[in-house]
């Protein structure tokens, strides 16, 4: 169900070298750097991050309703084909990232909500620019964690 920008996020994110460079030296003033995996891990579990996940999702949403709403209309769709093409793999790469079960669940569903987020704003983008889902991609891209945002929505990204 997903149209080739889709597609293309979706292998843009399939080609990722997850969590691979976490830890290794960043140097990059546009963002804040996190120097441990223990406060990325607790950055990325946090109520405000969770928040700006979902702010971000709704602004889209929001926008979608409000002004295309029969593209709006496939929505969850979108959401369905995405997780197709990554709940299995994800769950295999954030067993290794988190051990603790409980955690490693909120884990997987952060990172889940970022994919799905990643690939709504592809397949809208004819309609709204990518603005936010788009910036973590090209972390995860690099092997990066981003974890959290200074202030929604300008701000800079934490990345571990």
């Amino acid at each position: 169900m997903l149209t080739s920008r889709g597609m293309t996020m979706v292998q843009k994110l399939q080609a990722a070298v997850w969590f691979q460079s976490m830890g290794n030296p960043l140097n990059d003033d546009s963002v804040i750097i996190i120097d441990s995996l223990a406060k990325g891990i607790k950055l990325f579990l946090s109520y405000d991050w969770d928040d700006t996940l979902l702010y971000a999702r709704n602004e889209l949403s929001s926008f979608l309703f409000k002004h295309h709403n029969k593209r709006y209309q496939k929505w969850n769709k979108i959401v369905e084909a995405t997780d197709g093409y990554f709940y299995n793999d994800m769950l295999k790469h954030t067993k290794y990232i988190v051990s603790e079960n409980e955690k490693q669940e909120r884990f997987h569903v952060n990172l889940m909500n970022t994919l799905r987020g990643a690939c709504l704003e592809a397949e809208y983008s004819d309609l709204n620019p990518p603005l936010f889902f788009n910036k973590l991609v090209d972390w995860y891209i690099v092997g990066r964690l981003p974890c959290g945002i200074e202030y929604y929505p300008d701000g800079k990204l934490k990345v571990y």
